[in-house]
């Protein structure tokens, strides 16, 4: 018996071969998208977690803006559970290339903490060796054996360097994020690259022997997966265990810089206050030579009414008051340079008593891997390719529930009357269940592992073929997460086994007798639309159509659901690349009118120098501050933003549109608070009336209260103020030293190259993107919607010439032609597959719409309304595979047999 039921149950997968195919196809691409995807991003979190601990990446850093001493690193050893510790520099520096200036950070090499990955060449030694970014490289055109200038307030020993390697670093892992190498002081704030230097390049007397920051390596979080919530929790709990150390080191740092200043002005007031006496003798001694001299003059009076006779006695005394009155201008010189001494020192106490006088208690800033570098920026890429695996795999997950529903469906309405002949034998409904699950569950289980098979082969490799070139992390290997495969399994049975039991439930309880029946039509039953004017102006070959259509539910939905989620992912696709296109277009049509940037260091230039030039040559400019700040909401964390500080609010609005997210009117600079650009607003949930803390260079924070949100489409997070306002909130003068330029300037370059402060001139081409990682996505989805559609419409057709060829071959007899009998077929099929095509248009609208916020990684924020060319662009090619799908499948309707009607 068991045999027998083995033998019809492969009988009935074989009979519906091209269903059964179809359905385990689309399980399969459902799964294969969803396993595929996730486990590229497991892949490259373990490469990740791999390259950390190969490359020994930091466990915490620590920071703070009164500097950390030789003391401070033995304290910090002494913490429970730290291994290594070491001091180090960091700092801004202005690389020349290109006749341009721009920002990188200057890093000092360390022993055994992050170690540095060589890409090419060695490490340096010398003071004057250095090793760049590999990415600086690349874009820069730079070599090893090259010479670099790098410009700076004397921070370093030197300012040329030879490049003797190329390299990475584990605290940059990413490639393509903006405003990721730290902040500086100068120009946008923004430091683009990194090169390492010894630390004998450092001039350790311009940081007061101290260091700006220490790396820690600590052993409580040894052997914790990093992207894992355990290490997460534990950093945590680390952190805050760590705190009130850290407190009490920044409190004994100040109390030390406070006592060693008090010690400075002490022994200056001294000096000063013996110098006064010292000059107060000297005076009274010039006063006394000055007496002296007075009665030697007297003298000499005397002895010249004398004449010849004490003539002798004059000379002498002539000489003696030439020699007296030299000492005493000499004393005089001698007395003025002390008096200016005095001043300058008196001066300079002054100076130094407000400086003591500003000392304050600088916290410890101690970050985590989140906070260090761009580590955020691969958590941030693989929760995206996360997001895009469940998006995509759920519209296919409901392509195939649809199917999977219709086509067991067919299946059991076919064979009505078999299973009441089971039942007449003997057959127990749960016999007669147990098969039709089982061939539910053999389509599932087979769909699950070419799912599986595809995920590994396709999928994952196109992911990782997009997506590892965005890091640093070398070559990232295949990896089979089981969690998500046996999720993915489990799921699609569970939908196979509710769609088996919602089918075969209430049909196994009918009774032998009406199942023998067969499938009988409802009688005297009219169909709503039957009393409509134009059904009724209809003929009957139309009206026949018509019926048919809706008479066949199942073919319905499956015809119109797989139209629509071949065409649903096509749109989402063509959407996400041309909204990534359009991104910038965006901006600089709606947001921003300004065509270049000029970049001064206010430091080492003059921006009115800068400022008449542009005026000089007639160039529309408004200047405002934009610098690279970190920000934050209270107790969350930092993040980095451009703050824009607006001198001249009017003059702005015909560079810089602010346009509000939700009313889309014109906002306006405000005077007492912020405006956060889109994408801020939605990571940290801000809105209007809300908070936020800015950075300053020293590490302390300041709170400011946002006004409201507008439009922006460049990468990176922008906030925009007056000077006053940024002035009163920092404490601190604004530095406007960017220039909004208008129209072509390429003749102005010359002239300001030459101006001394000089940063950059640059379009806005530095923020174009292609989407062009997309195109390999574009092709395998294309690809997928090639076969699906074929799947789908080929097995429907076939099966619906199939349930209908007696009646298409007594159409034939009757005199009906060949063209008319296939448009009795495929015109019902074109008004389905058009429904398809308008549903799946909206489908994939909100599905690309969902996508684009999935893709918007960190501040990236791309165009989200809906394209009416990917529309076009999708309905298109299903058009076409349509087209062809129909053509292959009526070839039959000319081989039906016509003299023997009842063999078809």
């Amino acid at each position: 018996m068991k045999k027998t039921r083995a033998k019809y149950l492969f009988q009935s997968i074989r009979k519906g071969g091209v269903s059964f195919l179809a359905v385990a196809v689309i399980v399969a691409v459902s799964i294969a998208i969803f396993h595929g995807f996730q486990s590229s991003a497991n892949a490259i979190l373990l490469k990740a977690d791999q390259y950390f601990t190969e490359n020994n990446l930091e466990t915490l850093e620590i920071s703070c803006a009164n500097g950390l001493t030789q003391e401070d690193l033995q304290a910090i050893a002494s913490w429970e559970g730290v291994s290594a510790v070491e001091g180090g520099y960091v700092d801004s520096v202005q690389l020349e290339t290109g006749g341009e200036r721009i920002l990188v950070q200057a890093r000092s090499l360390t022993d055994t903490i992050n170690q540095p990955v060589l890409v090419e060449g060695e490490l340096p030694t010398a003071e004057n060796e250095a090793a760049i970014e590999a990415n600086l490289a690349e874009q820069k055109g730079i070599e090893v054996g090259d010479t670099i200038s790098l410009a700076q307030d004397g921070c370093l020993t030197g300012d040329t360097f030879t490049v003797t390697g190329i390299v990475n670093l584990p605290v940059y892992c990413c490639v393509s994020l903006f405003d990721v190498r730290g902040t500086g002081e100068t120009g946008l704030g923004s430091n683009e690259y990194f090169v390492c230097l010894p630390q004998a390049a450092f001039d350790a007397g311009y940081y007061s022997d101290c260091y700006t920051i220490a790396y820690v390596d600590s052993d409580v979080l040894d052997g914790m997966y990093y992207f894992s919530d355990e290490y997460t929790a534990e950093e945590a709990r680390y952190l805050e265990q760590l705190e009130p150390l850290a407190r009490k080191q920044a409190t004994l740092r100040y109390e030390s810089l406070r006592d060693e200043a008090d010690r400075e002005l002490e022994v200056a007031r001294a000096e000063i206050e013996e110098n006064e006496e010292k000059l107060n003798e000297a005076r009274t001694a010039i006063a006394d030579q000055e007496s002296v001299l007075e009665d030697a003059r007297s003298m000499l009076e005397q002895l010249t009414q004398l004449g010849d006779a004490a003539s002798a006695q004059r000379i002498a005394l002539e000489q003696e008051i030439a020699h007296g009155e030299t000492e005493l201008e000499y004393a005089r010189d001698e007395l003025a340079e002390g008096e200016q001494e005095l001043t300058d020192a008196q001066k300079e106490l002054a100076d130094a008593e407000a400086e003591a006088d500003d000392l304050q208690l600088q916290d410890w800033i101690l970050s985590g891997r989140e906070n260090v570098g761009d580590i955020r920026g691969i958590t941030t890429i693989t929760d995206t390719i996360r997001g895009l695996s469940i998006v995509m795999a759920l519209l296919f997950l409901l392509v195939a529930v649809v199917i999977s529903f219709a086509a067991i469906t067919r299946v059991i309405r076919e064979q009505r009357a078999l299973i009441g002949a089971q039942k007449a034998l003997g057959f127990t409904p749960a016999e007669i269940f147990r098969h039709y699950t089982l061939y539910n569950l053999i389509c599932g289980i087979l769909g699950t592992l070419l799912g599986w098979l595809l995920g590994i082969l396709i999928v994952e490799n196109m992911s990782l073929y997009i997506f590892v070139p965005k890091f640093c992390l070398g070559d990232v290997p295949l990896t089979f997460t089981w969690s998500t495969a046996l999720l993915s399994g489990a799921l699609c049975l569970v939908v196979f086994l509710a769609a088996t039991l919602l089918t075969c439930t209430k049909l196994v309880r009918e009774p032998a007798v009406d199942l023998l029946r067969g499938e009988v039509p409802a009688r005297g039953k009219r169909l709503f639309f039957e009393k409509w004017g134009f059904y009724q102006k209809l003929n009957l070959y139309s009206r026949t159509m018509v019926k048919n259509v809706l008479s066949d539910k199942g073919r319905m939905a499956t015809t119109m659901v797989g139209v629509m989620g071949c065409t649903a992912l096509l749109v989402a696709c063509f959407s996400m690349k041309l909204g990534i296109q359009n991104a910038l277009g965006t901006h600089f049509d709606q947001c921003a009118s300004y065509d270049y940037r000029l970049v001064v260091d206010s430091q080492t230039g003059s921006v009115k120098d800068f400022a008449q030039l542009l005026e000089d040559e007639n160039i529309s400019c408004t200047l405002i501050q934009d610098k690279l700040k970190n920000f934050r909401v209270e107790d969350g964390r930092w993040e980095s933003a451009h703050v824009v500080a607006v001198p001249d609010t009017q003059t702005l609005e015909g560079f810089i549109r602010l346009t509000d997210i939700h009313t889309g009117e014109a906002l306006s600079v405000p005077e007492d608070g912020v405006l956060v650009s889109r994408r801020a607003a939605e990571e940290l949930q801000l809105s209007a009336g809300s908070t936020i803390e800015l950075m300053d260079e020293n590490g302390k924070t300041h709170t400011a209260t946002v006004a409201g949100v507008f439009e922006h489409y460049l990468p990176y997070h922008q906030i925009v103020t007056s000077e006053i306002y940024y002035a009163q909130v920092m404490g601190e003068e604004a530095d406007p030293s960017v220039f909004l330029l208008q129209g072509d300037v390429s003749a102005l370059r010359g002239q300001v190259e030459e101006q001394e402060g000089f940063l950059s001139l640059r379009d806005n081409s530095q923020y174009e993107r292609s989407g062009g990682e997309l195109d390999m996505v574009i092709a395998v989805c294309t690809v997928l919607s090639a076969v699906m559609s074929v799947l789908v419409l080929l097995n429907q057709i076939s099966m619906y010439i199939s349930s209908k060829a007696r009646e298409l071959a007594v159409m034939r007899v009757n005199g009906y032609t060949l063209s008319q009998t296939k448009a009795y077929v495929y015109k019902d099929n074109v008004v389905l597959i058009v429904l398809g095509l308008l549903a799946g248009c909206l489908f994939g609208v909100a599905m690309a719409y969902i996508d684009v916020r999935v893709i918007e990684a960190g501040a990236e924020h791309y165009v989200r309304s809906p394209n009416l060319f990917a529309c076009l662009l999708a309905c298109g090619i299903m058009v076409v595979f349509a087209v062809v799908v129909n053509l292959i499948a009526l070839r039959r309707i000319k081989h039906l047999n016509l003299t023997k009607v009842s063999d078809n």
